[in-house]
């Protein structure tokens, strides 16, 4: 299924729910890793760095999740910006991270819908890493800037990001770009979220919105 036909985001989430799926590191954990799998014992633990140096086992973790039946399959990329990556020794390789599990990622989904025809979606990954702006750690630009060179580097396979509690890094993360809308569901019940969730991403398409922010 091409780009093209595939339905937007926004117009499946209004007609149904839509699944993602679990926890990257949660499965990377789960598969008892060596060094040797990240490249170099002064790398291991840089589990982004799997896209590389494993992209076997980042395309298996995508078909796991996509065997149970989800919709959105998120990025191997949380940690994949030069901030996070300066800690390894690897803030210079945040593009090319960024830009292979995104085209991991939307490989694995297109072969899924090409075998069914059933819509799937990649969401960029963003994390906030381990400096927040509101606590001083980093200034506002110097983040924004390194999400912005991720963002470029998802930009071939993903068509959505993951956002985050902190809401001064969330600003810089859209950069200049104009927030047409925000949904608060932090603190609501599930079912009282995906109720408020329906009803504001519907406004928020039937109003032209272009970014709309969700914090959870």
């Amino acid at each position: 299924m091409s780009a093209q036909k595939r339905p937007g985001y926004l117009q499946t989430v209004n007609e149904r729910v839509v699944v993602f799926d679990g926890a990257f590191g949660t499965y990377v954990q789960g598969k008892d890793l060596t060094a040797d799998d990240f490249g170099g014992q002064h790398l291991e633990g840089c589990n982004e760095l799997l896209a590389v140096t494993r992209p076997d086992l980042i395309a298996a973790m995508h078909e796991d999740f996509l065997k149970v039946g989800v919709d959105a399959l998120e990025t191997a990329t949380f940690g994949s910006f030069s901030i996070v990556l300066n800690e390894y020794g690897l803030a210079h390789r945040a593009y090319e991270l960024s830009r292979a599990a995104a085209r991991i990622a939307r490989d694995v989904s297109d072969r899924w819908e090409a075998k069914d025809g059933r819509p799937r979606y990649v969401a960029g990954s963003i994390g906030p890493g381990t400096k927040l702006p509101s606590l001083g750690h980093i200034g506002f630009e110097e983040l924004r800037d390194s999400y912005v060179e991720q963002a470029r580097g998802l930009e071939s396979g993903a068509r959505l990001r993951e956002f985050f509690r902190d809401l001064i890094a969330r600003r810089r993360e859209s950069g200049r770009a104009q927030v047409d809308a925000v949904m608060d569901l932090h603190g609501l019940r599930q079912d009282q979220a995906h109720s408020a969730l329906r009803h504001f991403l519907f406004n928020a398409q039937a109003s032209g919105a272009k970014l709309v922010i969700v914090i959870t």
